[in-house]
């Protein structure tokens, strides 16, 4: 036997599993109906005897394979119940804090930073980097702290205050963060300020415009030309009226940039910015299969895994082991596949379906164009085996766990295994996370049920996983 067990014949009929759990002194599952029950529905019809039963709703299985993949899922959810039941399962994580609230920022004192985020759950996942004590994501970023608007649920554009950052500082943090993924996919605009016009108490839009105005006064800007931005944008306005007459005014061709941003929570607040601290948002071209890379997410949650060694560089350290590869569940149309190609890693894609044109022709790339139950050694790269495991599939949790039960086994102590969960509901409160780390516990329970994993996992929400994913990275014991 080589790497696979052999896949163990399905039962003759769902009559006889049926009288199989009678005789174990289980119930009869028949997972709805008994095979007999089937039976007489295909003869009711007209169809012949399968004998394949059907699920709960009544729904008759179309494959001995799909009753087999039914019954695993009802036995995996027993397991975990069981396991519930006896205490012993996974041991209680502690989800991240909770965001500060945004009074809290008032009480901070000198120049202040507001990165503008498309969305609030986007907002608090940028303030996480911020406050990040490895500053992975934003390297050299200096802050007093990092505070959300709780109240901006539902704007279009949410602030996230960076208390205490200097002009350009996070411009600076921004260019320095590998791979761009913070700035294609997260930050939408950044103004810098070092005036607080008013608190949490709103005052005259007027003293605001009159503030910017002073405040470049002290920049010099008489002789300056000048480009001026606002949150909300009807400021802009204001302010150019506020400014002396025959200030040279250009949005392009420009030497300092005048800052305002006002919000209920965070106040009034101006600032004059040279035009090398000033951040704008840019787009990147995915050099590997050559599309928009707005269009390719899916292979930026693993390129970031890669480029903040996330996984502790176990992926790209692969790349200097010729005997040893990494299997990709899901492959298509091949973003991961790729990533890990350009990387130096031979990788054995699995999916039925065909890859991207581009990604079929790397030269580290083996295509096994079907199910994963249906691997053979012989679909492994000459003399290579599995190293480790990466799955980014739209797929439950739980039957994720079954997909790549079979691979799991045969990875060797150490392997890293990377996998994408799609968890439903909707929210990023604390509550939320802690249900998504008890998920990933169990997830991580149910793998060690197929073979031993170590106790210790990153659950990582990526740039490029969306509200409902999260990143888990795991090692086999």
């Amino acid at each position: 036997m080589g790497l696979f067990e052999s896949k163990p014949a399905p039962s003759a009929s769902g009559a006889q599993d049926d009288r199989n759990d009678v005789a174990d002194g289980g119930a009869q599952d028949g997972f709805g109906a008994s095979g007999a029950q089937d039976d007489r529905n295909d003869v009711a019809d007209g169809g012949a005897q399968d004998g394949f039963g059907c699920d709960l709703a009544g729904k008759r299985f179309a494959s001995a394979h799909q009753a087999a993949c039914y019954r695993r899922s009802a036995a995996a959810a027993a397991t975990r119940r069981e396991r519930r039941a006896a205490g012993g399962g996974p041991a209680p994580r502690a989800a991240a804090a909770a965001a500060p609230a945004a009074g809290a920022f008032h009480a901070s004192a000198g120049p202040a930073t507001f990165v503008l985020v498309m969305d609030p759950a986007l907002a608090e996942k940028f303030r996480r980097f911020a406050v990040d004590p490895a500053r992975r994501y934003l390297p050299g970023l200096d802050v007093d702290g990092a505070f959300t608007d709780a109240a901006a649920r539902g704007n279009k554009v949410t602030a996230v205050a960076l208390a205490g950052a200097a002009p350009g500082a996070a411009k600076r943090a921004l260019d320095a963060s590998p791979g761009d993924f913070l700035a294609t996919r997260l930050v939408h605009r950044v103004l810098c300020a070092t005036d607080r016009v008013w608190g949490a108490d709103a005052g005259d839009d007027g003293a605001v415009a009159a503030a910017a105005a002073a405040a470049l006064a002290r920049y010099g800007g008489a002789k300056a030309t000048v480009a001026v931005r606002a949150q909300p944008r009807r400021f802009e306005k204001l302010v150019v009226a506020a400014l002396p007459p025959g200030t040279a005014l250009d949005t392009q061709a420009y030497d300092a940039a005048v800052h305002v941003f006002v919000s209920p929570a965070f106040g009034a607040w101006v600032g004059v910015v040279a035009r090398g601290d000033e951040w704008f948002p840019s787009q990147v071209v995915d050099a590997d299969c050559g599309v928009a890379a707005e269009k390719m997410r899916a292979a930026h949650k693993l390129r970031e895994v890669l480029a903040f060694g996330l996984d502790g560089g176990a992926l790209a350290a692969l790349a200097a082991d010729p005997g040893g590869c990494v299997v990709d569940v899901g492959a298509a149309p091949g973003g991961w596949t790729s990533t890990l190609a350009a990387a130096g890693v031979a990788v054995l894609a699995v999916d039925p379906a065909a890859l991207n044109a581009g990604v079929a022709a790397m030269a580290n790339v083996t295509h096994a164009r079907k199910k994963v139950e249906d691997l053979a050694d012989a679909d492994y790269p000459a003399g290579a085996v599995p190293k480790a495991l990466v799955c980014d599939v739209n797929a439950h949790p739980a039957q994720l766990v079954e997909t790549i039960a079979p691979l799991v086994r045969a990875l060797p102590p150490g392997a890293p295994v990377v996998l994408t969960l799609k968890f439903g509901g909707k929210g990023h409160e604390a509550a939320c996370e802690a249900r998504k780390l008890t998920h990933a516990a169990e997830v991580l329970a149910d793998l060690g049920d197929v073979a031993p994993f170590a106790a210790d996992f990153r659950l990582e929400w990526l740039v490029s996983n969306t509200k409902r994913e999260r990143t888990l990275i795991a090692f086999r014991a």
